[in-house]
């Protein structure tokens, strides 16, 4: 007896069936498919193959597991070796674009405090010896590339000349203005840019406050000098060293603001965290070196010949287990599709006769167990010959399609479909007693009826005929499907397009045995 619900009779159908298996004498082909187990018959063929490989696959595995873990062991202490060297020639190289980075800008910002230093004590510098001394100091210093004198924030002097510049409020300027506040706060030299030079490249401006002593104030501001540095210097030492660590070296403000903010020379790399980075202090600024090495590669003769080994080892082995893969799953498939032909109509895709008929074998030895009756429905298109007859035999196969279609959709999961011969079809509807199985048959009588069919340049309309019979404890399976002929040809004498059903025998129906307990001693057992 089953008395759990429909949901645990699905589940308890694989052990049901596995047991039906080892009882029966006979095994039918497709019970385990229908009972949602893979045949066994693909992991046999399987194992089968990897029985009569297994010294071969084995023998390569490990050769190839041992030897490519030596390669790769080796392999990989060479590049930590390298990656370590690299970072020591990096972190040194660093240290020395760093100081000839700075040591340009101390220079210059040197001879701007000399300039200033002048200016200040000497009132009659700025209109005699300014243009001579910034002469010198262009010429003594090629990445210099003019100097500037401001009194206020007015440039009074340029040199070189540059006439139009004179007279200029550098403290209107949308960012330069906000420079020269902060050098008025600070008293301090500032540098910012870079800016677009008028004679081509691009720079920076050192700027170095002077102050005068006046009658209220002893250290009065007065201006400022300035000196536009070119920086294409810069981003070639950056580059060639750059090119000399194989790697992306780049200089950039550290915090993105400031003065400096838009700070970026040498090639750059943004799509990582740089390996290394070197701080510089200029003035007011904050700036940093950072390098992005490219991927390690083993670059010595014998690196490149571990790593050559490994790669060929690995594709050896990947190709061999590849194919061996391969193989066993065509194999596999194979199988599958020889079972999937053994069971299926290749014109409709339905159940054919002999997987339909295993099935209700299977189905009377659950229901016998379960004490669960279930029903059969024969069905049969009416006048399908006149269709063949007058549109051909490619639309009668599309009606048989369509057929199977509309049944499909009406159906459960656990019900069967089967073409049981020509236009004849079987159903099996799962733990359905006569009742339901009649109504599940008038329901499909009026989808079919009403539903147009297209076949070929024809849209037809079509009734069938439904056999319906309900198992009992004496059924086999051919008498249960011979009771289900019974009741469509009773639809048929009756005018077709309709159901009939053939009763259960009498003493036939499935009835669930309950045992009775034994009497407790002392007591009396009563007897109808």
């Amino acid at each position: 007896m089953f008395d759990g619900s429909f949901e645990e009779w699905l589940g308890a159908c694989p052990a049901i069936f596995a047991q039906t298996r080892r009882e029966e004498s006979r095994e039918p082909l497709s019970t385990a498919v229908y009972a949602g187990v893979r045949d066994p018959a693909p992991r046999r063929s399987l194992l089968a193959l990897v029985r009569r490989y297994r010294s071969a696959l084995l023998g390569a595995l490990v050769t190839f597991a041992v030897l490519f873990g030596v390669v790769m062991g080796v392999a990989s202490a060479e590049t930590r070796r390298l990656a370590a060297e690299r970072a020591l020639t990096q972190e040194s190289e660093l240290r020395r674009v760093s100081s000839l980075l700075t040591k340009d800008i101390d220079v210059a910002l040197g001879e701007l405090r000399s300039l200033a230093f002048w200016i200040e004590n000497d009132p009659e510098f700025a209109a005699s010896r300014f243009d001579e001394y910034s002469r010198q100091l262009l010429k003594q210093h090629p990445m210099l590339r003019s100097t500037v004198l401001l009194k206020d924030d007015l440039i009074t002097q340029v040199y070189p000349p540059k006439p139009e510049a004179i007279g200029l409020d550098i403290g209107r300027h949308r960012t330069q203005g906000r420079v020269v506040a902060q050098l008025r706060r600070t008293r301090e030299p500032t540098i910012s840019g870079p800016v677009d030079l008028v004679r081509g490249g691009r720079g920076l401006i050192l700027r170095v406050p002077v102050h005068r002593a006046t009658a209220a104030q002893a250290d009065s501001y007065w201006g400022h000098v300035a000196l536009i540095f070119d920086i294409t210097r810069m981003d070639l030492l950056l580059n060639r060293s750059g090119r000399t660590l194989e790697a992306s070296l780049g200089l950039t403000d550290a915090d993105g603001v400031g003065p400096t903010g838009e700070l970026q020379l040498g090639a750059l790399d943004e799509t990582g965290a740089a390996d290394q980075t070197l701080d510089i202090l200029v003035p007011s600024e904050h700036w940093r070196i950072s390098v992005w090495s490219l991927p390690p590669v083993v670059g010595s003769g014998m690196g490149a010949l571990f790593f050559a080994v490994g790669v060929l080892l690995s594709l050896t082995g990947g190709f061999a287990v590849g194919l061996l893969l391969c193989t066993a799953r065509r194999l596999h498939d194979q199988n599958d599709e020889l079972q999937k032909l053994a069971i299926t109509d290749p014109l409709t895709g339905a159940f054919n006769r002999r997987a339909v008929v295993e099935r209700t074998e299977a189905e009377l030895v659950l229901s016998q167990r379960t004490c669960k009756a279930f029903s059969v429905l024969l069905l049969d298109l009416d006048h399908f010959k006149a269709i063949n007859d007058q549109y051909g035999h490619a639309a009668g196969d599309s009606v048989l399609k369509a057929i199977v279609a509309i049944v499909k959709n009406e159906l459960r999961q656990t019900d069967v479909v089967g073409r049981w011969g020509g236009e004849e079809f079987l159903l099996i509807a799962v733990q359905t007693p006569e009742q339901g199985a009649l109504e599940l048959a008038e329901r499909l009588r009026q989808c079919i009826a009403e539903t147009p069919i297209t076949a070929g340049f024809a849209t037809l309309r079509l009734s069938a005929s439904f056999g319906v019979a309900e198992s009992s404890t004496t059924d086999t399976a051919e008498s249960l499907i011979d009771r289900a002929d019974q009741g469509l040809y009773q639809a048929k004498a009756k005018g077709r397009n309709r159901c009939a059903s053939v009763p259960v025998p009498a003493n036939s129906h499935l009835t669930v045995i309950v045992p009775e307990r034994r009497a407790a001693k002392g007591s009396v057992q009563s007897s109808s």
